[in-house]
C-alpha cells in the first residue's frame, strides 16, 4: 500500500466545480427551509381563518341539528337561511355560506346560498370529498378556495345536509406574502454571507489531507448557522404576522360563548346555576391550542380556565350582566414552529448527507488508494448514482397512499390498489435487469445509464400528469425499466473495477449510494409531498434523475473502459445458474425471502399501517428513513468483516434471521402500541439488510468463481425480484382477514424459513463455505 504521504489523494474534479456543486446544495437547503417556513405561516394562517369560521357558524349549526331532528328538511329552515346571509363578510373572513341537503342518492344539492349563484346546484367537488369520507368536519386547503364542510349526520352516521363554507382568500394571500416578502429578504442576506463562509472553508481546507474526514462538517457549518439564523428572524415575523388572526378568532370565540350563556340565562337559568362551564371552557381550550385562557365574568362569580385578558358582553334585556374574557397564547407560533423542527431536521441531514456524497464523489481518493485508477473511477459513480436514486426513493413513502387513492377513485380495493403498482414496479425491474447487464457489458454504462435516466424522467414526468389509475401503472413501468438499466449500469462498471479485495467494499459504495439517498429521499419527499403535493414531488423526482445523467455527463472523463476479457451477458448463462445448488439456495434462503420483507413489509405495508395510525406523510417519510439510516451504519461493519475474516454466508444467515426476530413484535400488539411495533420491525429490518446485503452479493460473485460475473448478478438482481413481486401481492392477500401487525409477523415468518435454509446448508449440500 502505498503511503498516504508519498502519494497524495488526487481530485476527481476541477475544484471550481466542486464548490459550485457544494454551493448548489448549500442554497437549496437554504431555499428548501425557507418554503417550509412559508407553507407553515400559510398553513397556521388557513387553521386560524378556518377556525374562526367554524366558530362563526357554531349557533347556526346547532340550530340546524335540531331542526334536522325534528323533521325539517334543509330547504324548510328559511330562519336559519336568513341568518346565514348576514354572516359573510371581513369580520368573520368569509366569502360564502351554502346550505345543502343529500338526497337519496348521496349527491348534494344546494338549498341556499349566501352569494347570487343559481339554484340548485348539485355535487360541488368539495362537497363530494367531503361526503365520500364518515367525518362531519371536512376542510379544502387550496389557497385559491379554501373551503370548510360541516355536514349532519343521522343516528347511523349518514349525511343528511350542511353547510359549504367559502373563505375569502384575498386576506390569506395578503398575509403570505407580507410574510414571505421578509422571509425572501432575510434568507438572501443569510444564505449569501454563509456561501462566502463556506467558500473560506474550502478553499483553506479542501486540499489538506490532515482535514479530510471533518471537511464535510466544516462545510456543513455556515448551512446550520444560516438555517439557525433564518428559524430565528421568522419566528419573531410569523408571530406578528399572526397576531392580527389570533385576536380576530379570540374575538369570535368571546362572542360565541357569550352568546351562549345570554341564552342560558334568557331560557331562565341562573347565573350561579350554570354547571359545567369550567369543563366546557376547558374542552375549547383543548381543541384550540391558540387560546391561551377563557375567563367569564358574572356578577354572581368568577369562572376560569387560564388568565384572564379581553372580553365580550353578556346582555339580557339590553343590560350588561358580565363578560367573557379570551386570551390568545403569545407563544402560538413559536409551538408551531417546534412542530416543524423534525422535518428542518431532516432537510438539514439531507444537505449533510448530500455534502458528503459531494466531497467523497470530486474531491478526493481512500487513503491508500489515491493512486487507484479504478477506484477513482468507482468514486465518481457515487454523485450521479445518488441523484439517480434519489429520483426513485423520493416518492418511496407517498407512491402507495398516492396509487391506493386514485385506485378507489376507479373502482378498485384499497389493498390491492396499493399493492399492484409496487408489484407492475418490480416484475418490469425484473425484467429489464437481465437486459441491463448485458447491454452494459455490450454498449458500455454510460449509453445504459442515459437510456435508463430517459425512461425515469417519462415516467415521473407521466405519473405527474396522469389521469386516472391505469396510466399511472404504465408509467410507473417505464420508471422500473430506468431503475434497473442505471443501477445496473453502475453496479456492472464497480465489479469490473475491483478486484477480490476490495469488491465488497466497493459493492458496499454502491449500497451506501443506495442508503444514502433513500435516507435523504424518503424523508424530505413526505415533507414536501404534505407541502406541495405529490404531483410536484413526481416532478422533482424526474428532475432528480436529469439531474443525475448531467452529472454523470459532466464527470464521465473519469471513466475507466471495461476491460476486454468481459463478455457479453446472454440469456442461456442463466440456464447453468439455475441448476446450481449453492445458486438456488442463496437465491431461496436469502435473496427472495429478503426483497418479500422488503417490498412487502417496508415499502407496502408500514405506510399503510402508519397511515391508518395518523401518521403524516413526513412521519411516514421519516419511519422509512430509519430504516435505511440503520442499513447505511451497519453495511460498512458488514462489508469490511467479509472482507478480512470471509464470513459472507454467517452474514447473510444472522440479517435474515435478525429480519424476522424485529417482525414478532407483531405478536406483542395488545401489549404494545402498534406503531411501535412498526417501528421495531424496521429497526430490526434495517440492521439486518445491513449485515447481509454486500457479503450477499460477495456470495453471488464467489459462485462465478474465475469467469464472468456478470450472470450470476444479473441472475441474482433478476430472480430477488420475484420476492419484491410477490411480497406486496402477499401482504395485500393477508390484509382481507388478519390486522396489520399479523401480516408483519406472516411475512417475517417467511423470512425466518429462508434464514434456516440458508444456516443449514453445507459445502457439500452445494452452498459456498463460509
Amino acid at each position: 500500500m502505498t503511503p498516504l504521504a508519498a502519494s497524495p489523494p488526487r481530485s476527481n474534479a476541477h475544484p471550481l466545480r466542486v464548490l459550485l456543486f457544494l454551493l448548489i446544495a448549500h442554497f437549496l437547503a437554504l431555499a428548501c427551509l425557507s418554503y417550509l417556513l412559508a407553507h407553515k405561516q400559510r398553513s397556521l394562517r388557513l387553521d386560524l381563518a378556518v377556525s374562526q369560521a367554524e366558530i362563526s357558524m357554531t349557533a347556526i349549526r346547532s340550530a340546524m341539528i335540531g331542526a334536522a331532528q325534528a323533521g325539517l328538511e334543509a330547504a324548510e329552515m328559511q330562519p336559519l337561511h336568513r341568518q346565514l346571509d348576514l354572516l359573510p363578510g371581513a369580520a368573520s373572513g368569509i366569502q360564502s355560506i351554502r346550505m345543502f341537503a343529500v338526497n337519496a342518492d348521496g349527491a348534494a344539492e344546494i338549498v341556499h346560498s349566501s352569494d347570487s349563484s343559481p339554484l340548485p346546484m348539485t355535487d360541488d367537488s368539495a362537497l363530494a370529498k367531503a361526503l365520500a369520507q364518515p367525518a362531519s368536519r371536512w376542510v379544502s386547503a387550496s389557497e385559491a378556495r379554501p373551503q370548510l364542510v360541516l355536514t349532519i349526520q343521522d343516528h347511523d352516521g349518514a349525511h343528511r345536509g350542511g353547510l359549504l363554507v367559502t373563505l375569502d382568500p384575498q386576506p390569506l394571500r395578503a398575509d403570505a406574502e407580507r410574510f414571505e416578502e421578509g422571509l425572501h429578504a432575510a434568507m438572501i442576506k443569510v444564505s449569501a454571507l454563509s456561501a462566502g463562509v463556506l467558500i473560506v472553508i474550502f478553499a483553506l481546507f479542501s486540499r489538506s489531507p490532515q482535514m479530510r474526514r471533518w471537511l464535510a462538517l466544516l462545510l456543513m457549518l455556515p448551512t446550520l448557522l444560516a438555517a439557525a439564523a433564518l428559524a430565528s428572524g421568522s419566528a419573531r415575523q410569523l408571530a406578528g404576522s399572526l397576531e392580527p388572526a389570533l385576536a380576530a378568532k379570540t374575538g369570535a370565540v368571546a362572542e360565541m360563548l357569550a352568546g351562549r350563556i345570554a341564552r342560558a340565562i334568557d331560557l331562565g337559568i341562573p347565573a350561579d346555576k350554570l354547571v359545567g362551564t369550567a369543563e366546557y371552557f376547558a374542552d375549547i381550550r383543548q381543541r384550540n391550542p391558540d387560546i391561551a385562557s377563557i375567563v367569564l365574568n358574572i356578577p354572581a362569580g368568577t369562572t376560569t380556565s387560564g388568565d384572564a385578558t379581553g372580553l365580550a358582553r353578556i346582555a339580557q334585556d339590553g343590560q350588561a350582566i358580565g363578560e367573557v374574557a379570551v386570551t390568545p397564547d403569545r407563544n402560538y407560533a413559536y409551538r408551531a414552529l417546534w412542530a416543524i423542527a423534525a422535518d428542518i431536521a431532516v432537510v438539514l441531514l439531507a444537505t449533510l448527507l448530500a455534502f458528503r456524497e459531494l466531497l467523497a464523489a470530486v474531491v478526493t481518493a481512500p487513503e491508500g488508494q489515491a493512486s487507484d485508477e479504478g477506484w477513482l473511477t468507482v468514486q465518481s459513480l457515487r454523485l450521479p448514482l445518488f441523484l439517480f436514486i434519489l429520483s426513485e426513493e423520493i416518492t418511496r413513502a407517498i407512491l402507495p397512499l398516492f396509487f391506493r387513492d386514485a385506485g378507489i377513485e376507479n373502482g378498485l380495493g384499497a389493498s390491492l390498489a396499493a399493492g399492484l403498482p409496487i408489484s407492475i414496479y418490480m416484475i418490469f425491474f425484473a425484467a429489464m435487469t437481465p437486459y441491463a447487464g448485458g447491454w452494459a457489458d455490450r454498449f458500455g454504462p454510460t449509453r445504459v445509464f442515459a437510456l435508463g435516466a430517459a425512461l425515469c424522467v417519462a415516467g415521473f414526468g407521466w405519473m405527474a400528469l396522469a389521469a386516472g389509475y391505469w396510466p399511472l401503472l404504465i408509467a410507473r413501468a417505464l420508471c422500473a425499466a430506468g431503475y434497473a438499466l442505471g443501477t445496473m449500469a453502475c453496479q456492472r462498471q464497480i465489479i469490473a473495477l475491483t478486484a477480490d479485495t476490495n469488491r465488497t467494499r466497493g459493492l458496499a459504495l454502491f449500497v451506501s449510494a443506495v442508503s444514502i439517498a433513500a435516507i435523504c429521499g424518503a424523508a424530505v419527499g413526505g415533507v414536501l409531498a404534505e407541502r406541495m403535493g405529490v404531483r410536484n414531488v413526481l416532478l422533482l423526482a424526474a428532475g432528480c434523475a436529469l439531474a443525475g445523467f448531467v452529472v454523470f455527463l459532466i464527470s464521465r472523463q473519469a471513466a475507466t473502459p471495461l476491460p476486454k476479457s468481459v463478455s457479453v451477458f446472454r440469456w442461456r448463462d442463466l440456464v447453468p445458474l439455475l441448476h446450481d445448488r449453492r445458486f438456488m439456495r442463496l437465491m431461496l434462503g436469502a435473496a427472495i425471502p429478503a426483497k418479500i420483507a422488503l417490498a412487502g413489509f417496508l415499502f407496502y405495508l408500514t405506510p399503510l399501517a402508519l397511515h391508518a395510525e395518523a401518521y403524516s406523510a413526513a412521519a411516514i417519510g421519516r419511519a422509512i428513513m430509519a430504516y435505511y439510516i440503520l442499513l447505511t451504519l451497519s453495511n460498512p461493519l458488514a462489508s469490511v468483516i467479509a472482507d478480512r475474516w470471509r464470513q459472507p454466508r454467517r452474514l447473510v444467515a444472522a440479517g435474515m434471521l435478525l429480519t424476522a426476530l424485529g417482525t414478532l413484535a407483531g405478536l406483542a400488539v395488545p401489549l404494545l402500541a402498534v406503531d411501535l411495533a412498526f417501528w421495531i420491525g424496521i429497526v430490526c429490518l434495517g440492521l439486518g439488510t445491513g449485515l447481509s446485503a454486500a457479503p450477499m452479493q460477495t456470495l453471488a460473485v464467489d459462485i462465478a468463481g474465475d469467469g464472468n460475473p456478470t450472470p450470476v448478478l444479473v441472475a441474482l438482481r433478476t430472480l430477488e425480484r420475484l420476492g419484491s413481486v410477490i411480497g406486496p401481492l402477499i401482504a395485500a392477500g393477508l390484509l382481507a382477514w388478519l390486522p396489520y401487525p399479523l401480516v408483519m409477523t406472516a411475512l417475517g415468518a417467511i423470512t425466518f424459513a429462508g434464514g434456516l435454509l440458508l444456516v443449514t446448508g453445507s459445502p457439500r449440500q452445494g452452498m459456498v463455505a463460509a
